[in-house]
């Protein structure tokens, strides 16, 4: 059970080295191809939106250190966890911090009905003088375009959370909790018994 809160949530590692921060794509570890699309999802009934241009898709560079941070999940998780790609951290120690409920934080671009917030953007290209503007999935397929990240205040996540298990009363996936916590908020975490002075 976690100490509840008015303006702090609690961000919850599976990892025995706690929360470490490593490059999103560390040449020494898992390589992460999902990129991160720089906008602010303000709408939770949003889905299947199209971006302006790639320029908001961001694909960090191998061992690029400004996408440093590390996996967590934010508030809850799912009990059966442990039985899908998580399976490497099973039997690793849980540690929990604090986040603000304002911080914006990088979640799955999925909304509460399992729907993509964004799934293509405008690609530009002239050929032969002629400009075209073909609508190109942000990634490979719709499915894995669910998967990509977005930025979201965590005050609104918890309120998709809530939302999609109004909304499919089954156990929660994975991708509707998850967060990539950025290396400059691990300062700005607290402890759980830090909570009470707020």
């Amino acid at each position: 059970m976690f100490y509840r809160s008015k303006h702090y949530a609690p961000v919850i590692r599976f990892a025995n080295e706690g929360f470490l921060s490593k490059p999103y794509n560390a040449s020494n570890i898992f390589h992460h191809v999902l990129p991160f699309l720089n906008i602010e999802v303000t709408d939770l009934e949003g889905s299947f939106q199209i971006l302006e241009n790639d320029s908001f898709i961001i694909k960090p560079e191998i061992d690029d250190e400004h996408w440093s941070g590390c996996f967590a999940f934010l508030n809850e998780y799912s009990s059966n966890l442990f039985d899908g790609p998580m399976q490497f951290r099973k039997g690793h120690k849980r540690h929990i911090k604090y986040i603000n409920k304002d911080q914006l934080v990088w979640v799955r671009n999925v909304n509460y009905k399992g729907e993509p917030f964004f799934s293509k953007y405008n690609k530009t290209y002239i050929y032969e003088g002629k400009v075209y503007n073909p609508q190109e999935y942000i990634y490979t397929t719709r499915l894995f375009n669910k998967l990509c990240w977005v930025k979201m205040s965590v005050n609104l996540a918890l309120e998709r959370t809530q939302l999609y298990k109004e909304h499919f009363r089954t156990e929660l996936p994975e991708h509707i909790t998850e967060i990539y916590l950025m290396d400059e908020q691990f300062n700005k975490l607290i402890r759980p018994y830090q909570v009470f002075n707020f």
